[in-house]
């Protein structure tokens, strides 16, 4: 005999061998342990009763083959076996082995196998002898404190969750026997469990490709099936059957992959839960009451574990966070250069927070302008400027409001609607505006290749850095500005044609500079340490004595006050006299003696020259403000400067309320594209001038088109430029246009009507006309040829009233008006259609007190079309309901019908003359209906629309409700 998988089958019944006594054998029965016999020679084992049992092989003859036997063994213990005896046939023959056997019934037990074993000399087969004993329960108890010594010694050594639980989990899955462990999480919802971590035991990972495949992007939230369950209860569960587990909801993926039994545990930490660890195997197993209490202790303390390396991460964190913001601080007290604090930052920030792009910004108006920043290698950098309106209104909300905004992925956020961020690659971010007097004057911006959860610490600690790194760099770029200012100013100081002097605090000169020797004729040592006064202002004009007690530049001095525009007259040192105006400033220099600087400017060359321009300006501005255009002087930023009265008329607002705003801010969002391309042609120097056509949106809410003409203006070659723009009013010239187009289209439409849509009808009457002449007919069949002639009159009549009522609405002809229930007009509606006998049913519900300020008649028209509309494009049978509504001021009725519905070309064209819709060959009309509809409601002060729903389509219409008060 042989011990391998090659053994023979089992063999004919017998009895239980020679061997050990039949008292024996009783006794040991009795005290519940199991015997056994090999016999290599037959094939087959005998098995005492008792052994039986243990192994639940229910057999009547009491044997088993060895082949059958050996196959309850695992592959481990199989080999166990086949060393020990060949161990024990080497030596005494005794053999003593520790085995888990799986039982016939599916079950596994560990049994202690005693005995003796020997060959036959002849044969050669083995025989041999013993007794088995179960030491399950003993077994578990190891079993639970190696898995619970195994958990503590990696909870011991380890720091970090990474660390801890790939080798915790394999941990489980090994002491539990299971073959794949899951760790779940409260992750970037804080509500919900994602998977942290998976292990699987021996068996390759692809083993469970489908089960992992749906884990990984499952969220559980409280309470919701197993692991939210667990979570919630915060009680261990053994799943004997995942089949049969009612909170299992992964059962498809877990049959694909052969899963059948599994244990939930929660970590808890005192009644708090912060996690669950499922385990699974693919095997039967029957609950194990002892190892589920083990498992439940050591998730008290794996949920211990996890709280303090999360506080022990938040303390690295913390740690990491005060050395980087003293990294980019000690960067910033050295640097000199305001572009390189800020590489420096935002280099640091983008490889602490692994980020592919970090940068700055600075806000120009219209523009948003990109600062030194830092890129990754592999990335695309951003254009340099940027409109400041590439974002959304909820984005410039939040930014106006000073808020982060702050995006985990683009795809599904709303603030990156329209923003375009995937397309330079980005699917998370966060913008930080920086504010200045209540404005955001700048802004960091931090782009992630990948969607990720960004926490508040790292919000915080991006907003810390953004407000350090820009005090940073306005402190450089303030004191750069000042020491090119003294650097000018010096300049400035010795060639300014304006005279300049320096006068101590006794009042004396310690200064002049070249303009001012030039201006009074003294020479530099003549002036210098002499009296301001008495070189300059010592007489009055009328050639009286000048006290300097009485000076007001001596007042100034000693006050230490500012004197600006002061107007007097200076003398020269030939003693010829000529009118000046000064500004004097007090220097005050801490430790030194005060100074006083005296601009002075002769203006006797300019006196005559500023009357004429005087007089030529006061022309200017009358030619400006009563010129029959509108004109304006535009900022480079959009803002409105000056602008006359007939611009204020043409767009409704005063002159205050325009010079508060900025052309962008009136201009109609569609035309604003359009503009600010010509601006950016200017301002690039492209173009000089521009003209077009756009519309305003007056302060009223209604649109007025006007004719732009816009050249560049400069103030001087240091001044920034601005805008001239010439405004004319082309409402009235764009309307007739409208008109005209639509007459002529009308026209053109009426026209091919005639030789088509009105040829049916008339052919219709013609043929029925000429068979009542000739022919002889009963007088049932002349009735039916009659109704056909008055359907055809009637549905010619309809489209000749259509294109009638068309053309005196676009004539703008006055429309009578007076207080009208709209539900008792669509009543009526209603019921002229059911007279027609179509077999429908049409459905209202209206309130009974809703009026509006329209005409009764042409509302009938408008509600007769709308259901007729539905009529033609539902199914037969269904019904079409109308509903009325009144909300905010309007009232609004809605035709609901279950029609095959239209896709958004159609939506948008289904209110134009003449057009009928790709689906509506077949159907009886012209295509007027829904054009007539919306031309009376838009002379009523209203508005139409066409949309799809679930189930239909949504025709409908909305006018002012008329109130108690506006009836008076």
């Amino acid at each position: 005999m042989t011990t391998d998988e090659g053994s023979v089958p089992v063999g004919r019944s017998a009895p239980w061998p020679e061997g050990i006594g039949g008292r024996l054998r009783a006794g040991l029965e009795t005290a519940g342990v199991g015997l056994w016999h090999i016999d290599g020679a037959s094939g087959v084992v005998h098995l005492s009763a008792r052994m039986q049992r243990l192994l639940g092989t229910g057999t009547a003859s009491g044997t088993v083959g060895i082949k059958d036997l050996f196959g309850l063994l695992d592959a481990d213990d199989r080999a166990r076996v086949r060393e020990g005896v060949a161990e024990a046939l080497r030596t005494d023959g005794s053999v003593s082995l520790d085995l888990r056997i799986r039982q016939f019934d599916g079950g596994r037990y560990w049994f202690q196998i005693s005995g003796a074993i020997e060959r036959d000399a002849d044969t050669g087969a083995i025989r041999g002898e013993g007794i088995a004993v179960d030491i399950t329960e003993r077994k578990g108890t190891e079993q639970r404190l190696s898995l619970a010594e195994a958990v503590s010694r990696v909870m011991a050594r380890a720091d970090t969750l990474d660390e801890a639980f790939p080798e915790v989990l394999a941990a489980i899955a090994s002491g539990t026997d299971m073959d794949l462990a899951l760790l779940w999480l409260p992750g970037g919802q804080p509500d919900a469990l994602h998977c942290a971590y998976t292990h699987v035991e021996h068996l390759p990972e692809a083993r469970f490709e489908h089960f992992l495949g749906q884990v990984r992007d499952a969220r559980f939230e409280l309470g919701k099936w197993l692991p939210g369950s667990v979570w919630q209860q915060r009680k261990a569960v053994w799943v004997e059957s995942v089949t049969a587990e009612p909170r299992f909801e992964r059962l498809p993926a877990a049959s694909a992959d052969g899963l059948v039994s599994g244990i939930a545990i929660p970590l808890l930490v005192g009644s708090v839960s912060v996690g669950v660890i499922e385990a699974f195997t693919t095997r039967h197993t029957a609950p194990d009451d002892g190892l589920l209490e083990t498992l439940t202790g050591l998730g008290q303390e794996l949920g211990q574990f996890i709280l303090r390396a999360r506080a022990e991460d938040r303390l690295r964190q913390s740690d990491a966070r005060q050395r980087l913001l003293v990294e980019i601080l000690q960067s910033q007290r050295e640097a000199e250069d305001p572009d390189e604090v800020m590489r420096v930052a935002t280099e640091a920030l983008a490889r602490h927070l692994a980020v592919q792009r970090v940068g700055f910004l600075d806000v120009r108006g219209a523009r948003i302008v990109l600062q030194p920043g830092w890129v990754a290698p592999d990335v695309e950098p951003l254009e340099r400027v940027w409109p400041a309106s590439v974002t959304n209104e909820a984005y410039r909300d939040l930014v106006r409001q000073g808020r982060s905004v702050v995006i985990d992925d683009v795809a599904s956020n709303p603030l990156a609607a329209g923003v375009g961020l995937e397309a330079v690659g980005v699917h998370a971010a966060i913008s930080i505006p920086i504010m200045r007097s209540g404005r955001r004057s700048a802004g960091m911006y931090i782009h992630s290749a990948t969607a990720r959860h960004w926490g508040p610490a790292e919000v915080s600690l991006a907003r810390e850095v953004a407000d350090h790194t820009w005090d940073a760099v306005e402190r450089l770029r303030a004191e750069a500005a000042r020491r090119e200012g003294e650097a000018l100013a010096q300049t400035i100081s010795d060639n300014s044609t304006q005279a300049l002097v320096l006068m101590d605090h006794r009042g004396y000169v310690r200064y002049a500079n070249a303009a001012c020797l030039e201006m009074t004729g003294f020479e530099g040592e003549e002036i210098r340490s002499r009296p301001v006064h008495d070189l300059l202002h010592h007489h009055y004009p009328d050639g009286r004595p000048y006290p300097s007690a009485e000076c007001p530049i001596e007042e100034a001095r000693a006050a230490r006050a500012i004197v600006r525009e002061h107007e007097d007259v200076f003398f020269r040192k030939d003693g010829s006299a000529f009118p000046v105006v000064c500004a004097v400033s007090p220097l005050v220099r801490p430790g030194r003696p005060d100074a006083t600087i005296i601009e002075i400017r002769d203006v006797s060359a300019t006196r005559a020259a500023a009357r004429a321009l005087e007089i030529s300006e006061r022309r200017f501005r009358n030619t400006f403000e009563n010129a029959a255009v509108g004109v304006a002087n535009v900022a480079e930023d959009g803002r409105w400067l000056r602008v006359n009265r007939r611009l204020c008329e043409i767009t409704g607002y005063g002159e205050d309320e325009l010079l508060g705003r900025s052309f962008q801010d009136i201009t109609h969002p569609d035309d604003l594209e359009a503009d600010m391309a010509q601006v950016d042609e200017v301002l690039s120097g492209r173009s000089n001038t521009y003209t077009l056509e756009k519309r305003y949106m007056r302060k009223d809410g209604r649109s007025v088109w006007v004719e732009l003409t816009v050249s560049v203006g400069h103030d001087g070659e240091d001044a920034p430029p601005y805008f001239i723009a010439i405004v004319n009013d082309v409402e009235a010239r764009k309307l007739a246009e409208s008109r005209m187009q639509t007459a002529l289209a009308v026209k053109e439409e009426f026209l091919g009507l005639v030789s088509h849509e009105l040829r049916t009808p008339m052919t219709v009457i013609l043929g029925m006309s000429q068979v009542l002449a000739r022919e002889s007919i009963d007088l049932d069949r002349a009735r039916a040829i009659a109704a056909d002639i008055a359907e055809s009159a009637h549905e010619l009549n309809e489209l000749i009233e259509s294109m009638l009522l068309l053309a005196r609405l676009d004539q703008d002809e006055e429309v009578m008006r007076e207080p009208a229930v709209l539900g008792r007009v669509a009543a009526e509606s209603i019921e002229r259609l059911r007279a027609r006998g179509q077999g429908r049913r049409y459905l209202l519900d209206a309130p009974a007190s809703v009026i509006v300020d329209a005409n009764p008649g042409l509302l009938d028209r408008v509600i007769t079309n709308l259901l007729v509309n539905a009529a033609k494009y539902s199914n037969a049978g269904e019904d079409i309901r109308l509903v009325i509504v009144a909300h905010d001021g309007e009232v609004q009725l809605h035709v609901l019908d279950a029609g095959p519905g239209l896709d958004d070309a159609e939506l948008a064209r289904v209110f134009e003359p003449f057009y009928r819709a790709s689906g509506s060959k077949g159907a009886p009309g012209a295509g007027l209906g829904l054009s007539v509809a919306s031309r009376i409601i838009e002379s009523l002060g209203g508005h139409v629309w066409a949309s799809r729903r679930d189930g239909g389509s949504d025709f409908g219409f909305g006018l002012p409700l008329l109130e108690p008060d506006d009836e008076e």
